[in-house]
């Protein structure tokens, strides 16, 4: 079964959009709780004790536009891998 590559693209690129939204809306409405949460994905570093950045506007677009287009392209590139090995 071949894979649509665009296909593939837009829906991780989606996918991450809605993650990225949720995961800084979760940084603004708890910034402590959200370090320490975000600490146990990261062994052996305490995230808590970083300085954080105040979250401008721009700065979440700037994330947002990024996240999104590099998912979309890691996602084509996943398609395309995956239909060059495809032996069907």
């Amino acid at each position: 079964m071949k894979l649509n590559r665009n296909g593939i693209g837009w829906a991780l690129a989606i996918v991450t959009g809605i993650v990225y939204v949720i995961c800084r809306a979760i940084t603004i409405l708890f910034p402590t709780g959200s370090l320490k949460f975000f600490s146990l994905f990261i062994h052996s570093i305490d995230l808590t004790q970083l300085s954080t950045a105040s979250q401008t506007f721009g700065g979440f677009i700037i994330g947002l536009v990024v996240s999104v287009v590099s998912a979309y392209i890691l996602g084509w590139i996943f398609a395309w891998v995956y239909n060059r090995f495809d032996k069907k």
